[in-house]
């Protein structure tokens, strides 16, 4: 059975939207700007390698490696942060029944935050590629973060969703 959602729930949800929308703008805003300063919106990306040049890993490839490393290894954080939080909220209101909604709140609050920080550092780290002179295509390494910090984004649902899932554990660790 879903509660709606009290005014203090809704004031704090517009607050994390508006710190989660302010990453986001300000992802957008450096994207931009390094499309700008490294020259890929005038099409002067970093070119490809001369005739017969050879050898190893790029600078670029290197960079673009460092980044699929990264949000691999952040992609796997996120996982462990929000079963670690869930666990938390169960283990805290298995301890005291009378656990609110507002304590649950700030744990959504916190998840929502850090995991959305995470995205926000992997689309900085794509910024930076740009700004280094990517090519069009490190716009990828921009797009993808934002996606995920879109998907983050925290709504009514969500936030009754995450609701839901303690409950739900808080549950099944009763044993019914």
């Amino acid at each position: 059975m879903d509660q709606e959602v009290s005014p203090q729930e809704s004031q704090g949800l517009r607050a994390l939207q508006i710190i989660v929308g302010a990453m986001i703008v300000g992802i957008v805003v450096f994207a931009v700007i390094g499309m700008a300063l490294g020259g890929v919106a005038q099409g002067q990306g970093t070119a490809p390698p001369a005739a017969g040049q050879t050898g190893g890993l790029s600078f670029e490839n290197l960079l673009r490696l460092i980044w699929l490393l990264m949000v691999v290894g952040l992609i796997a954080a996120g996982a462990v942060l929000r079963r670690t939080q869930v666990n938390q909220a169960v283990r805290v209101s298995a301890a005291d029944e009378a656990i609110g909604r507002e304590d649950l709140l700030r744990l959504f609050t916190t998840m929502t935050i850090i995991s959305a920080a995470m995205a926000e550092g992997a689309a900085l780290f794509g910024c930076v590629m740009l700004l280094l002179g990517g090519a069009p295509v490190d716009l990828v390494f921009i797009a993808a973060p934002l996606l995920v910090m879109l998907w983050l984004f925290p709504t009514p649902g969500r936030w009754q969703g995450f609701v839901r899932r303690v409950e739900d554990e808080r549950t099944l660790r009763r044993g019914g």
